[in-house]
């Protein structure tokens, strides 16, 4: 392109114009001094008002921590607080960010971060809290009251329902352990049991009567006594326990005797050997004692393997002979005897229990007694009835002492009312 010398004066005038508009307009534009001081001043106003705010939520937090061992809305609150410190360590980047020299493409943009940061500035003057300070506050208020609700020693009412269907299902358990009769044979019961109390409060025996009557036949649970034995079944010889326990197995005796003897009652209790015997080969499959050490062995597999008998031998079978005594001596009473003579080669005996005896101080620690209340003095802390004697095993501590353990028998006992 060409241009004249007239031209030139033009293109001169364009450009002093233009220079004084440049002029003018740099003039309105902040100096990378002031915006420093913006800076400075941005980052001073954050530090006073996060150092403030975050140094009054610890102690609060802390607070809380130590009145909390463990809970979820605490979780939410750490969660919370980890939010914050991004949202801080972030804001802190971006002002890093603004300290570099980089200069704005246009004066505009520039303009406008300034008047974003001043606007920053004079939110963070305000007394109002950020609204994720508002959001944690209210997490610490929930927090406090979570902690007045668990400082209550009042259950919550689930709990109190909780309970209330777990001491239901312990009962049904409890009635469903023992081989109940029909429905018609207890009615029938309960109605000889009632026409013999009344025919005995007709008779209105004299007390030493009363007491005489307890002992005129010696009592049904003689029948039940295992001689105590002085050795340990499991000891400490670690090669010869599952040989000892396996013994368990061997329950011939009473097969035979239930095979010879076929009835319903009988299959019944045919079950319930099946049934121990399956726990027991189940324990002996299962049996570890590598973890354990040499003077531990004794105490840690007797107290296991004494309870396979709880459940199936003791609440069951032996509960169930000593109640079909009354009604079939013989059957039940040659099924005894497989059973005490099992029991004793398995280790186990019992405690001398008797009924019609005055109660002592150890027949409460050994039973779990029953009170049946009598308006005759003279019968008052008398056993009336055992319904399953005490049954004991022994084995050595740690120390190498024979100690022995025990399952509590059932008993009833009078108290004067």
């Amino acid at each position: 392109m060409f241009y004249f010398e007239s031209d030139e004066l033009k293109i001169q005038s364009w450009i002093r114009k233009g220079d004084a508009e440049l002029k003018k307009t740099l003039e309105n534009f902040v100096t990378s001094q002031q915006l420093s001081q913006y800076d400075a001043e941005f980052k001073s106003q954050i530090d006073i008002y996060l150092k403030g705010e975050v140094s009054t939520l610890r102690r609060e937090i802390t607070a809380l921590k130590m009145s909390i061992v463990s809970s979820s809305e605490f979780d939410n609150v750490k969660r919370e607080l980890a939010t914050l410190k991004n949202e801080v360590s972030a804001l802190r980047q971006a002002v890093d960010s603004l300290k570099a020299p980089t200069p704005a493409p246009e004066v505009d943009t520039l303009k406008n971060e300034v008047s974003a940061l001043r606007q920053a500035v004079d939110a963070l003057k305000a007394p109002t809290p950020a609204p994720e300070v508002d959001t944690l506050k209210n997490e610490v208020s929930a927090l406090r009251q979570a902690v007045d609700a668990l400082k209550a020693p009042t259950p919550a009412p689930e709990v109190d329902t909780l309970k209330n269907e777990v001491s239901a299902l312990r009962k049904a358990v409890d009635a469903l352990k023992a081989p109940t009769p029909a429905p018609e044979v207890d009615t029938l019961k309960n109605e000889v049991s009632a026409l013999r109390k009344a025919v005995d409060a007709l008779k209105a025996p004299t007390p030493a009567q009363s007491v005489e009557r307890l002992i005129e036949s010696p009592p049904i649970e003689e029948k039940f006594f295992l001689p105590e034995q002085q050795g340990i079944f499991l000891n400490n010889e670690r090669t010869k326990i599952s040989a000892q326990i396996k013994q368990a197995l061997n329950v011939s005796g009473i097969e035979k005797y239930l095979l010879s003897n076929p009835s319903d009652t009988s299959k019944k209790f045919q079950r319930l050997l099946s049934n121990h015997l399956r726990e027991v080969k189940k324990f002996a499959d299962k049996l570890k004692l590598t973890s354990l050490e040499n003077n531990e062995l004794s105490e840690t597999v007797t107290a296991k393997y004494f309870k396979l008998f709880q459940r199936t031998i003791f609440d069951n079978m032996l509960v169930g002979i000593r109640r079909g005594l009354k009604d079939s001596e013989e059957f039940y009473s040659g099924l005894l005897d497989e059973v005490n003579k099992y029991l004793s080669g398995c280790g186990i005996y019992s405690v001398n229990l008797k009924s019609g005896k005055k109660v002592e101080t150890e027949d409460y620690e050994n039973t779990k007694p029953q009170i049946v209340e009598t308006d005759d003095k003279t019968l008052s802390e008398t056993i009336n009835e055992v319904e399953r004697l005490p049954y004991r095993i022994n084995y050595l501590d740690k120390f190498g002492e024979q100690k022995f353990l025990q399952y509590a028998g059932v008993a009833s006992i009078y108290k004067a009312v």
